[in-house]
C-alpha cells in the first residue's frame, strides 16, 4: 500500500535500495520530504504572496482561505515572512473582486483597511486581521447570493381552476362512480323539460338540468313531469334497467294493462 501511495520516481528508488519494509518506506519518505524543509517553504512563500482570481465568490472566499491555512502554516515552521507590502499586494485581488461586486462590502473592508493602517503600516498583525475581515465579506456575499438564487428557483404554487360542470355520480355510464363519464351527460334531456317527463328518472344518461326550469314547483322533481310529484312517482323506487309499469292493472291479453 506504502509503494502504491508514493511517485514512481520514489518507489523505483526505494526497490533499488531493498528498502521494503513499511518503517523503512516512512523514515525514507521523512527524509525525502521532511516537513519545513526548504520546497515546503518555497511553495509556502510562492502561496502568501500571490493569490489567484476567481470566478465567483465562492472561489475568492475559497483562496482566502487557503492564504490563512499558509500564512498559519508558514509561522509553525517559523518561515521568514514577505514584506507585508508583498502580502497586501496578495489580498488586492480578492478585495477588488468583491468592491465590484458588492459596493456596502467594497466600503466596509476600505474602512476596515484604513483603521488598520495598512497602506502606512502594513504588519502581519494587521494583515491576518484584515484577512478575517475580507473572508468575512466573502462568505457573506456568497451566503446571500446563495438565498437570492434559491429564492429565484422556487416555482410559485398554481391553484388549478375547478370546474364548474362537474359530473355527478349518476350521470356517469352504468351508474357506477368509478366508471368514465359518459358523453352524453353534457346534452340536455329533452324528455325531463316535457309535460310528460322522463321515463328513465335518475338512471337517465341524459343530463337533467333542474336549475333551467322556471316552473320548478309544478313538476317532479324526479322525472320532470307536471302530472304527479315526487312522492306519487313510479321512477322513486325502480332500480335502473328495471322497465317502467304502464299501468296498475294486473290483467292478461291486450285489454290488461
Amino acid at each position: 500500500m506504502l509503494l502504491k501511495a508514493i511517485p514512481s520516481q520514489e518507489q523505483q528508488a526505494l526497490v533499488t535500495d531493498r528498502v521494503l519494509s513499511s518503517t523503512a518506506i516512512i523514515y525514507k519518505l521523512l527524509v525525502r520530504f521532511q516537513p519545513g524543509g526548504a520546497g515546503e517553504k518555497q511553495l509556502l512563500l510562492s502561496q502568501l504572496t500571490t493569490i489567484p482570481k476567481a470566478k465567483d465568490v465562492t472561489e475568492a472566499a475559497a483562496g482566502i482561505r487557503n492564504w490563512r491555512r499558509h500564512y498559519g502554516r508558514a509561522q509553525e515552521v517559523e518561515v521568514a515572512l514577505p514584506d507585508g507590502v508583498l502580502l497586501l499586494k496578495a489580498l488586492d485581488t480578492p478585495l477588488r473582486f468583491l468592491g465590484n461586486m458588492d459596493p456596502q462590502a467594497a466600503f466596509r473592508l476600505s474602512q476596515s483597511r484604513m483603521q488598520l493602517q495598512l497602506d502606512q503600516q502594513p504588519t502581519h498583525q494587521n494583515l491576518w486581521a484584515f484577512s478575517q475581515c475580507l473572508l468575512a465579506e466573502a462568505e457573506t456575499v456568497a451566503l446571500l447570493q446563495t438565498s437570492s438564487t434559491s429564492t429565484a428557483s422556487t416555482v410559485p404554487l398554481k391553484l388549478k381552476q375547478l370546474d364548474g360542470d362537474m359530473k355527478s355520480p349518476a350521470k356517469l355510464s352504468n351508474g357506477d362512480p368509478k366508471s368514465k363519464p359518459s358523453p352524453m351527460a353534457d346534452k340536455p334531456c329533452r324528455y325531463f323539460v316535457s309535460d310528460k317527463g322522463c321515463k328513465a328518472g335518475k338512471s337517465c344518461k341524459w343530463q337533467h338540468d333542474w336549475e333551467s326550469l322556471t316552473d320548478k314547483s309544478a313538476r317532479c322533481f324526479v322525472c320532470g313531469s307536471k302530472e304527479h310529484r315526487k312522492n306519487d312517482c313510479k321512477l322513486r323506487t325502480k332500480k335502473p334497467g328495471e322497465p317502467m309499469s304502464s299501468g296498475g292493472g294486473s290483467g292478461q291479453g291486450r285489454g290488461g294493462g
